[in-house]
């Protein structure tokens, strides 16, 4: 039998201690981590960027010959790209991961959950997703203490 699997697979366990929560709504996230020790440590993530308007744009109203409509799928399609870089961005703080717990309002903590699933160094990992409301970073950090506590 090959003896180095098993001398790995123990390794990893050691080694995969942090437990994080991640606050995100669309703007931002908190990443809270907390390692073998009970030490905190927490990082702020910001979204690359906001819904933007066009110059000019007051409403949604269709342009002439619907040009509004398609700039508006155009930027809709921005800013889902953006969104998925900033949760790429966010799962690769995720080191050493054992546990997570997402949380956070609106549809954002899905968005993170889905690319968290498609991680393959987070595959198999505990995960728990939670709707809170808006948060600073100090009630994040209380809200993860209480989650592993």
């Amino acid at each position: 039998s090959d003896w180095s699997s098993d001398v790995c697979s123990s390794d990893l366990k050691a080694y995969n201690q942090m437990q994080y929560g991640v606050f995100i709504d669309h703007s931002k996230a908190y990443v809270i981590g907390i390692n073998e020790k009970n030490e905190i440590s927490s990082e702020i993530v910001k979204a690359p960027l906001r819904h933007l308007h066009f110059a000019g744009e007051k409403t949604a109203k269709t342009g002439q010959f619907g040009h509004t409509l398609d700039q508006q799928r155009k930027q809709q399609h921005k800013e889902h790209q953006e969104f998925g870089k900033f949760c790429k961005a966010i799962t690769s703080k995720l080191t050493r991961a054992n546990q997570i717990y997402v949380f956070g309002p609106a549809t954002a903590k899905q968005v993170l959950r889905k690319e968290i699933e498609q991680t393959k160094a987070l595959k198999g990992i505990y995960l728990k997703i939670a709707t809170r409301d808006k948060m600073d970073k100090r009630g994040a950090v209380r809200e993860v203490k209480g989650f592993y506590k």
